[in-house]
């Protein structure tokens, strides 16, 4: 299990989208005032301001489709499946980030733009390497098939 290099990919990613949960994933300011908008919300919570999406959701799916990747390690289809989930949920969790931090920006009617954070960065650092586990995957389904051809 550990000895597959798509598996060292995983879990680099599970430490990456554990991260992501630490920082902000962008910084909004307002009249002085300094807003993070993270995986669980808006710090500081007594804002005005509402987030439409539950952010973490996204990142725990994301965490758990991993941490299942990895598990089924014995199963390479099951594997590469969970893997192509795995960009639908970044991919979804990005868009939801976007929206969320356009639909602070409109309720603050604020000219200053907001700032990314570490977070999102971290979400988008995660594609590739999704991307060279599942590719991995596919050379270990490759050398299983011609071997079984040779027998």
């Amino acid at each position: 299990m550990l000895q597959r290099i798509q598996t060292v990919y995983l879990l680099i990613v599970i430490a990456i989208v554990i991260a992501s949960l630490f920082f902000p994933f962008a910084t909004f300011v307002y009249n002085k005032s300094v807003f993070h908008l993270g995986a669980f919300g808006l710090d500081p919570v007594e804002s005005d301001f509402s987030t439409r999406f539950p952010l973490y959701v996204g990142v725990f799916m994301i965490l758990g489709s991993s941490i299942a990747a990895i598990s089924f390690f014995k199963n390479r289809k099951r594997q590469l499946l969970l893997g192509k989930l795995n960009y639908l949920l970044i991919l979804i969790t990005l868009v939801f980030i976007f929206l969320d931090v356009d639909n602070i920006s409109n309720q603050m009617l604020s000219n200053d733009q907001p700032i990314y954070g570490i977070g999102t960065y971290l979400v988008v650092c995660t594609l590739p390497l999704v991307f060279m586990a599942n590719r991995a995957i596919k050379k270990d389904e490759a050398l299983i098939k011609s071997l079984d051809r040779l027998r």
